[in-house]
């Protein structure tokens, strides 16, 4: 998207709360389907997060037109 997915000036409560603008909202042409991979690599918390790279390579190659 070209932009940093939180803008500040208080990045801890934005990534808390999960206040940034959806990839699929920021840059045209990005599937709908990106956002919930995207969501769960911003996560605040680091279980909800992908255990690998391998997993998140998956994730995004399930992602259909990406």
């Amino acid at each position: 998207t070209a932009q940093l997915p939180f803008s500040g000036p208080n990045f801890l409560v934005q990534k808390r709360e999960r206040i940034y603008r959806p990839p699929s909202k920021a840059a045209a042409g990005l599937p709908g389907s990106l956002d919930a991979v995207i969501h769960r690599v911003l996560s605040p918390e680091a279980k909800d997060r992908f255990h690998s790279g391998a997993e998140f390579i998956a994730a995004l190659d399930a992602v259909p037109d990406a």
